[in-house]
């Protein structure tokens, strides 16, 4: 026998988590914001890069664009949603570790 299980989504960051919360409680004033700000957050006034690979292939198989920013590899958010169960293991830890802390 085969049982299914769901596996829910999983929200890259915090700020997706709250805006599918919002869309979720809230949906037709969550389209009305995104209407207002949502298109432009996205956009800006530079002109299209020429090696962004949308419009056709750059060709470099590169996995960072060429602009000098801050990358984050692993997200704790991410990965405490990925592995709840191990999550959970380490709360009661954390927690004694805190009250040890505070006396």
């Amino acid at each position: 026998m085969l049982i299914a299980r769901s596996e829910g989504d999983v929200y890259v960051g915090a700020a997706s988590h709250a805006m599918a919360g919002f869309a979720h409680q809230a949906p037709s004033l969550f389209d009305h914001v995104m209407s207002l700000i949502g298109i432009r957050a996205q956009t800006t006034q530079e002109p299209p890069s020429k090696t962004d690979g949308l419009g056709k292939a750059s060709g470099g198989l590169r996995e960072r664009s060429p602009r000098a920013s801050r990358v984050l590899e692993m997200s704790v958010y991410t990965q405490s949603a990925l592995h709840r169960h191990r999550t959970l293991a380490l709360v009661p830890g954390i927690g004694a570790v805190w009250a040890a802390a505070a006396m």
